[in-house]
């Protein structure tokens, strides 16, 4: 009995032994494991980073070339406002000349016409006057 005994606790401790190295093993797997997921979460967050700050460049470049181009059509609006200011002034003025031109005109043939009319009233005239005196 005392040897059953024996390789009772034998078996207990040689169990006991394999339990604890198997637990050992498992804690060594899962702080291994640990290690490996914490090293693949470290490399996919570097990588997500650098895929933001690869996108926060573009959008910078985006902005900047809208930026620009905004400039352009600003500049090319400003230049049109005054080219068409300065068409208008000068359309304005011809209407101005061409007005004052043609009621100078008017008022020209007016008094030519006064003049004509007053010319032939007065060659009219004139034989009565001639056919009075004799």
């Amino acid at each position: 009995m005392q040897e059953a005994g024996r390789s009772a606790e034998q078996l207990v401790e040689n169990g006991r032994r394999r339990a604890d190295t198997i637990i050992q093993k498992t804690h060594q797997q899962a702080e291994q494991l640990r290690a490996d997921v914490t090293t693949e979460a470290q490399r996919v967050l570097e990588q997500a980073r650098e895929v933001a700050e690869q996108m926060r460049r573009e959008a910078e470049q985006e902005r900047a070339a809208v930026v620009s181009e905004t400039d352009q059509v600003r500049e090319f609006r400003d230049g049109l406002l005054d080219d068409l200011g300065r068409v208008h002034g000068e359309i304005t003025g011809l209407l101005e000349r061409t007005f004052t031109e043609r009621k100078e005109a008017l008022g020209a043939a007016g008094a030519d016409a006064k003049a004509v009319a007053d010319a032939k009233a007065n060659k009219r005239a004139e034989p009565t006057r001639v056919a009075e005196r004799k």
